[in-house]
């Protein structure tokens, strides 16, 4: 299935979208990807988090969305820091793709769109913190990140604390770790003709 992949500059938008963003963030309770979000959680929650996104998208954030026939399927924030000193940086936030589109290939067009987008704003390094030991976790250290400090008390819930990697890599080591995929699998179709 071919994705579509756009970014999203303006808060407004996320009036038209909100509800399908906030169905795709919903659909990780089942994995726990994300904690704090279930199938019954309510109304505030939601508005908290639709405000979040407009709050990000109203100041230095872009937002990447996936979509199959009109469905987002996946979604990732980009927020440059502001200041002139830091905004070298950017930070990955709520990274998302549904469960049935994982594993076939769309985080790696993700990737490659972040990639183009951070060094059209002049980001040079990414950030981004995850839950120890997840699958995103994991995922992301694949990618090439690396943790450069882990804070003991970083999530809480149901009276149970989480460890939590930030981690970082450099824009152009992601572009090369993504160069080298393309050309290790444009290989192995090369081997199969």
């Amino acid at each position: 299935m071919k994705i579509n992949y756009s970014w999203i500059d303006s808060p407004l938008v996320i009036d038209v979208i909100g509800d399908d963003l906030w169905s795709l963030l919903r659909s990780t309770a089942q994995d726990e990807a994300i904690l704090g979000i279930s199938d019954a959680a309510d109304s505030d929650t939601k508005s908290a988090y639709l405000s979040h996104l407009k709050y990000i998208l109203n100041g230095h954030g872009h937002l990447l969305i996936g979509s199959v026939h009109g469905q987002i399927v996946l979604t990732c924030l980009l927020l440059q820091q502001s200041l002139q000193t830091t905004n070298h940086l950017a930070e990955l936030q709520k990274g998302v793709i549904a469960d049935s589109f994982r594993g076939k290939r769309y985080l790696e067009g993700a990737l490659q769109r972040i990639v183009i987008k951070a060094k059209e704003i002049g980001v040079s390094r990414l950030t981004l913190d995850v839950r120890e030991g997840t699958a995103a976790h994991k995922l992301w250290s694949h990618w090439g990140f690396e943790s450069f400090g882990v804070l003991d008390d970083y999530a809480r819930h149901n009276g149970q604390s989480y460890r939590g990697h930030f981690m970082h890599q450099s824009v152009d080591n992601l572009s090369k770790k993504l160069s080298s995929k393309k050309s290790s699998k444009e290989k192995t179709l090369s081997n199969v003709k």
